[in-house]
Parts: structure tokens; sequence; C-alpha cells
């Protein structure tokens, strides 16, 4: 194990830059806190029609001026405002991202980064303890804050590798989908618009759902979607009733023997020939990368009792033990800092 890791570390070049690369690091909360401040405040949606001085920013931010500019100086120079004498505007990366009403919008997703700010301040103690203070089953269904920029956040950023999942199954015997947790519904909605034919239960909390339904209202697919409150855990998934089921992003909210679990519910609930597909991020074999899932699992580690990332290789195992065939493993945009993967089983 400690050969592969060596390998894969690539030599540094001169104790400079490894100085350099440990106070890149040691620094890098700051540009984020700087970003997420800005958006929680409203910098950018009160600049994106019109270009404003610091001062007028300030008034329609409830704020001080003299902080205000020293904010949005360092987001110029970050690169997501452009400054001409007085004056303040925002950059393309922010009109195009950072403003509510943006197609590509990430606003809500950046409000739930900075909700998890005080549980990553928190990540020593999470070490000793073993566990999170709170953790994300409690922040569901108690903090209504919490659930409506973590759902909207999740929706911001599952177009793109909803569409291109849907695009690699093979729907051509599917009816009805299951899919289980899925928040705002983007993969199952991406999945009814590329088969007409398709049915679906969207399964997730009732908190959850109450937004989802807000998501979804006037889609065309909301008359071949039911949703279903519950607690996946506890739930039936049924005998014999699906020819899909999608675990999208939950599997690393839980622990090995809670998606063991979830794996031989979802074997029951299939109809022979029926596929199971779990889409995730995925680690190596030795946990040690890429990372962006490595980093990910610490994620998981601050807002989740047992969650964290898990290797194809695990879930391949959990699913043959759970009575499927064939796993089958997909790319999710390979190219994205981001990339995920899908494991298809097929059930016997």
């Amino acid at each position: 194990m400690e050969t592969m890791k060596q390998t894969r570390a690539s030599p540094s070049p001169s104790p400079e830059a490894d100085l350099g690369t440990i106070v890149k690091l040691m620094t890098a909360y700051r540009g984020a806190r700087v970003l997420t401040s800005a958006v929680e405040l409203g910098v950018f949606q009160t600049l994106s029609r019109k270009s404003l001085r610091a001062g007028e920013v300030a008034q329609k931010l409830n704020a001080k001026t003299r902080p205000t500019a020293i904010l949005m100086n360092a987001l110029t120079a970050l690169g997501f405002l452009r400054k001409k004498g007085e004056f303040y505007a925002n950059a393309a990366v922010a009109q195009n991202h950072l403003i509510q009403q943006a197609k590509g919008s990430l606003v809500s997703n950046l409000r739930y980064q900075e909700l998890l700010a005080h549980a990553w301040a928190d990540l020593p103690e999470v070490v000793k303890r073993g566990y999170p203070r709170r953790a994300l089953n409690g922040l569901l269904s108690r903090d209504p804050r919490f659930v409506r920029d973590y759902i909207k956040g999740m929706a911001d950023i599952a177009e793109r590798p909803a569409r291109e999942l849907a695009a690699q199954l093979d729907l051509s015997s599917v009816h009805r989908i299951l899919d289980v947790g899925g928040g705002p519904g983007t993969y199952c909605r991406a999945l009814l618009e590329r088969e007409p034919h398709l049915r679906a239960v969207l399964l997730d909390l009732a908190p959850t759902l109450k937004l989802t339904s807000k998501l979804w209202a006037g889609s065309p697919m909301r008359d071949r979607a039911r949703f279903k409150a519950a607690n996946y855990h506890a739930a039936s998934f049924g005998r014999e009733k699906f020819d899909l089921i999608l675990f999208s992003h939950i599997t690393h909210d839980e622990g090995e023997d809670e998606n063991r679990a979830l794996t031989a519910k979802a074997f029951a609930a299939l109809r022979p020939g029926g596929q199971l597909v779990i889409h995730d991020f995925m680690l190596e074999p030795d946990h040690a990368g890429p990372l962006f899932p490595a980093l990910f699992a610490v994620h998981m580690l601050v807002y989740t009792r047992k969650g964290r990332v898990y290797s194809a290789g695990e879930y391949e195992s959990w699913l043959r033990e759970a009575g499927f065939r064939g796993p089958r493993r997909l790319d999710i945009c390979p190219a994205s800092a981001n990339a995920s993967k899908a494991i298809v089983a097929v059930k016997p």
C-alpha cells in the first residue's frame, strides 16, 4: 500500500515549492469564505443589473461601507467582480453562476456549503469523538433553511450528470422506476424525459418532497411521477414491483451495513431482469484518491454519523452478495473535477 502511494505522489521540485503548496492550502479557506459570505449577503444579486459604488452596495445590504469595500476588493482580486474607478460590476462568472435567477446558478449550493462551515471547523473534535455534533438526518428533519438550500443546492449541480447517466442506461425494458432518496428528483426527471413510457416513484422525507413538489411544478413529467414520503431505511420497497431502482448520491451518507441492507431491499423489489443503478463519487481501491472523493469522504465525516465514500469494488461485492449479476461501471462526466461513476447490476 505504501509503495502505491509513493508511486502516485510526484516528487517535489524544491523546498520552496513544498512551502508554497502548504501556504496555498493553508489559506485556501479565505477565498472560499469571501465567496460564500458574498453570496449570503447578496453582493452579486445587488450588482446583477448595474455597476454600483461600495457605499451604494452597503446601503442595499444594510451593511457598513468600509467592510463592504474590503470584501468587494477581495472579490475583484479573486475574479468575481470587475472594478472601474469607484464602481463595481459582476464579472461574467458571477453573472452566470452567482445570482439566483441565472440558469447555471450555484447560489443554493454555496449557501448549503456555508451552513456546513461550522461542521468543518469541528473536524479535529469529530476525529476524536467519532461522530459530528449535528448529523445530516437531524438537519433534514428539523432545519427548514438547511433543507431548502441542501435540496436546491443538489438541483443546482445535478442537471448535467443526470442527463449523462440517463443517456448511458438501457431503458428499453424499463417501465417502473423507484428513485430512492431522490431529493430534488433531477435524476428521476432525466430518466422520464428520455423515455415517454416510464413511470416513477420518488421516495424521500416529507420536508424534502414538499420542496421537490415546488421544483417540479409545471413540469410535464409531474403526472408520470408519484412522490412517496418515507424514510428509506424503514420503508418497504415492495416485492418485484420495479424494473429499475436508482440510488444516486445516497450511499455516501450511509455506513456499510446500511448500504448492504438497502441493496438487499432493492433486490427484493426488482422484477427479474430489473436493474439496480448505484451512482456516486467513488474512490480508488486503496481509498487514497482521487482528490475530490477523498475530500468528500471528510465532508461526510463532519456531518453524517456513518457516511463515507466507497470504491467501485466495495459496491460490486455488496451487489454480488445480494444476488445481482454482471455489475458494470459507467463513467459520468469523467472530465469534470467532481467526476462520478455508476454501477449497474441486474437481478437474474
